[in-house]
């Protein structure tokens, strides 16, 4: 039989961690606003810059933000590349966004086995957040992933681009589904927990 007092401190813990998961939801649903409409984008242009840079390429950034597309950048380029470097160039910032998701998305199991499931939510509201910049230029009918084709004169290839976007988001929604299940199944353990410590105290003060 548990002492009161052991129970009481696990109440409290348990307490704590279930106003953790509201926090994880809330600050992780933030993230996620934050990283798709501001820190994806920046991170998009600047791996475009990087990559004229590295070809010591000269151009002139132009930054907009409008709300049909966010925040999004042109650039006058004074430089001749290759069709393949061109592509590189086209497809830097998507790449890499791409890349940021897949490795937010491999921590996030790694980090939930370690019993920190409130930093695993984070971490994949991260992942969706830069994800979510691929998938734009997947749908879209103009813009980086379109330039690519041309550039390879693989023009042809246009329509597989929605039906590589759409099985990446149905790989994503159906990994994010097996995560928040675990998720508010740990929420619930706890919650049931709460209940029989509150329960057991009630009888003892009886």
């Amino acid at each position: 039989m548990y002492s009161k007092e052991y129970v009481r401190k696990t109440l409290i813990g348990h307490r704590s961690r279930m106003a953790g998961f509201y926090r994880a939801t809330i600050i992780g649903a933030a993230a996620f606003l934050l990283i798709s409409i501001l820190v994806a984008p920046i991170v998009h242009e600047l791996m475009h810059f990087f990559v004229l840079e590295f070809y010591h390429c000269y151009y002139e950034p132009h930054i907009r933000f409008t709300p049909e597309y966010g925040l999004y950048g042109n650039l006058a380029q004074f430089c001749a590349l290759s069709p393949g470097k061109e592509a590189l160039v086209s497809g830097a910032g998507v790449l890499v966004n791409y890349a940021i998701a897949t490795v937010l998305f491999m921590l996030v199991p790694v980090i939930y086995r370690k019993g920190m499931i409130i930093h695993a939510n984070f971490f994949m509201y991260a992942a969706l957040g830069f994800l979510s910049d691929p998938l734009f230029y997947f749908f879209a009918s103009e813009g980086d992933m379109i330039n690519i084709l041309w550039l390879l004169k693989k023009e042809a290839w246009a329509p597989l681009l929605p039906v590589l976007g759409l099985l990446t988001f149905s790989l994503a929604m159906a990994y994010v589904y097996r995560h928040m299940e675990r998720f508010i199944e740990d929420y619930m353990r706890i919650e049931q927990e709460v209940k029989e410590a509150e329960a057991f105290i009630d009888e003892i003060r009886r």
